[in-house]
C-alpha cells in the first residue's frame, strides 16, 4: 500500500497514541502486554497511574447503541463520546438505507464542512469543539474532572480523520467508529484504559487509517445542555459504486478503507450489464479521494490475486 502524503509536518512534539503491544499503564514503561490484557504481567494489578472518575460519567452499555438501526447508523463518534442520543436524527431514518449526515463539531457555532484547507488535525477540531462548547476544557489523564462532567479523548489520523473517546462508570474507556457498533476495545483488541497508549492503528495489507496523533483529554459537561449539529447537507454527500464481477467466494473487506463518514448502502446483485456484484457507499465529497484512492488499491489487489475478475469504481455527485 502507498502511505498518504502528509500535508503537516511531524516533529518530536506531537503525541503519539500508543503501538499495538505498549502497556497501558504508563507512558514509561517499555514492556509489551500480557496476554490480551491492557497492560504488562508488572501492571496487571497495581497500575499506579488511574483516571480518577467524577461521578458523571455515563454507563457502558452497547446494545443500546448496537441493536437498533436507526441509533447505529445516525449517530458517530463524536455524537457517542458526548453521548448523545438525538431523536431528530433517529426519526429522519426511517428504513434500512438512512442517508443521514453526522454530528460534526463546530457545525453548531457556524464553522464550514471540512475540507482541505480546514482539515480535521487537532487545533482545528479543539477550535471547533470549543466554539460549541465553551464550557469544554482540557483535562490531565490523572485529573479529576468537576462534579456534572466527565472525560473525552480526541485522537486524528492527520488530515484524514478524527475520532473521539469517552471515559465510562467503569473507568476504561470506549468509542464508536462511524455507523459502526460501540467498543471498548482498541485496534489490537485490548480494553482502552488509556486512549493515548492504546492502539488505533487499523492499517494492514488492505487498509490504511491509523489514528497515531492523540490531542488531548477534555472535561465535558454532563449535566447541562450541549450544542451539535449534523454535518451537511445531503448536496455534500458523493455516491461511490464498486461494480465487479467474482472469480471465486472469498472475503472481500473493504472495512479498513471507512472514513468516519463514509457508510455501505448496498453490498450485493447489481443489474449493471457486464458486472455481477455491486458495493456502493455514500460519504463527503471532502473525503472522497482518500476514499475512492484505498478503493482503488484494494480492489487493483483483489484482481491481481484473482478474487475478481474485473471490477470499477463510478462517482456519482447527488
Amino acid at each position: 500500500m502507498k502511505s498518504r502524503t502528509r500535508k503537516i509536518k511531524r516533529s518530536e512534539s506531537i503525541q503519539k497514541t500508543g503501538k499495538k503491544d505498549q502497556c497501558q499503564c504508563s507512558l514509561m514503561c517499555n514492556k509489551k502486554c500480557f496476554g490480551k490484557t491492557s497492560f504488562c504481567l508488572e501492571h496487571q494489578d497495581k497500575c499506579p497511574r488511574i483516571s480518577p472518575l467524577s461521578g458523571s460519567e455515563p454507563d457502558y452499555d452497547p446494545n443500546s447503541w448496537n441493536k437498533k438501526y436507526s441509533i447505529k447508523e445516525t449517530h458517530n463518534c463524536f455524537a457517542y463520546s458526548f453521548n448523545i442520543n438525538d431523536q431528530k436524527q433517529i426519526k429522519k431514518c426511517n428504513d434500512s438505507n438512512c442517508d443521514i449526515p453526522f454530528h460534526q463539531p463546530g457545525l453548531a457555532s457556524g464553522y464550514p464542512n471540512f475540507s482541505s484547507k480546514m482539515p480535521k488535525t487537532c487545533p482545528n477540531i479543539m477550535a471547533r469543539l470549543f466554539g460549541d462548547n465553551p464550557q469544554i476544557h482540557m483535562a490531565r489523564f490523572e485529573e479529576k474532572c468537576p462534579i456534572g462532567t466527565s472525560k473525552i479523548a480526541l485522537i486524528v489520523d492527520e488530515n484524514e480523520d478524527y475520532h473521539f473517546l469517552r471515559q465510562d462508570s467503569n473507568k476504561y474507556w470506549s468509542h464508536k467508529p462511524g455507523a459502526r457498533k460501540v467498543s471498548n476495545r482498541d485496534a489490537a483488541g485490548r480494553l482502552i484504559y488509556d486512549p493515548a497508549l492504546a492502539s488505533f492503528d487499523y492499517t494492514d495489507k488492505n487498509g490504511r487509517l491509523n489514528y497515531d496523533i492523540f490531542c488531548s483529554y477534555m472535561c465535558i459537561p454532563r449535566a447541562s445542555p450541549i450544542k451539535m449539529k449534523s454535518g451537511g447537507s445531503l448536496r455534500d454527500q458523493v455516491t461511490v459504486a464498486v461494480l465487479h464481477t467474482r472469480r471465486n467466494s472469498d472475503l472481500i473487506n473493504i472495512e479498513d478503507c471507512m472514513l468516519d463518514d463514509w457508510r455501505i448502502r448496498h453490498n450485493g446483485r447489481t443489474e449493471v450489464e457486464g458486472f455481477e456484484q455491486e458495493i456502493v457507499f455514500t460519504g463527503p465529497e471532502s473525503t472522497l479521494k482518500e476514499f475512492s484512492d484505498c478503493l482503488e488499491e484494494r480492489f487493483r489487489d483483489y484482481k491481481k490475486n484473482k478474487v475478481i475478475r474485473k471490477y470499477m469504481i463510478a462517482v456519482v455527485r447527488d
